[in-house]
């Protein structure tokens, strides 16, 4: 039997951008309300019929994330000094990628799993200009790569799970999902999907995507 291992960036693979931003928000000497204001929209659910909040469009690639800052910087006056770089920062400046480094541990049972007979992707909501992380991981080492900016779709919707599902060629029962943003793992697992949290302890959630594969590979 095999079965799909279907990965996230950020957080899994590689570094997780939250823990990325703070490091940007320390290095411009930022408050730490300047990174709700960036942030604030990212878990953000919205009403079905309702325009996504706008860094969920910069994620499906329907905004570029020189619109996106372009909007919220007026929400920054006050919090630090007129002169202070942030005014101005650009995309290339905000890109949380940029010196990301690699979970290898995580990228090794990506090796392990393909040789094993399983396949394997990416499944990431990712910004087009942040498009450095694939210069981080061997890409190729995954059957399918879904990024949220060229497919127009995001995590926790069902559909963009189903497009992974079918360009892997894969059932829901026979696939497992590991991410960072708990949300997501439990949107996958009302699809069916098995699922792992990846927290700070990386080898904990190898362990557990160990006994996960184990579990399936027995029940067949």
């Amino acid at each position: 039997m095999r079965l799909a291992v279907i990965f996230d960036v950020g957080g899994v693979l590689v570094e997780s951008p939250f823990l990325a931003a703070m490091r940007w928000r320390d290095e411009m000497n930022l408050p730490n309300e300047m990174l709700h204001i960036f942030f604030e929209e990212y878990a953000k659910v919205p009403e079905p019929g309702t325009e996504p909040p706008m860094w969920h469009q910069v994620e499906m690639g329907k905004a570029t994330i020189e619109e996106f800052l372009d909007r919220v910087r007026p929400g920054l006056d006050g919090l630090v000094a007129d002169d202070h770089p942030v005014h101005s920062v650009s995309g290339d400046d905000f890109n949380v990628f940029r010196e990301a480094g690699a979970h290898w541990q995580m990228v090794h049972k990506v090796r392990q799993l393909r040789e094993a007979g399983h396949k394997t992707a990416i499944l990431t909501n990712n910004v087009h200009e942040w498009r450095a992380w694939r210069e981080v991981i061997p890409v190729d080492w995954f059957d399918v790569v879904i990024d949220s900016s060229e497919v127009g779709l995001r995590k926790p919707d069902p559909a963009i799970w189903q497009l992974t599902l079918e360009r892997l060629g894969c059932s829901a029962e026979c696939s497992v999902f590991l991410d960072d943003h708990p949300a997501n793992v439990e949107a996958a697992a009302e699809l069916g999907i098995a699922g792992v949290v990846v927290g700070p302890d990386i080898a904990a959630a190898l362990d557990e995507l160990d006994e996960t594969v184990e579990a399936m590979m027995r029940s067949v």
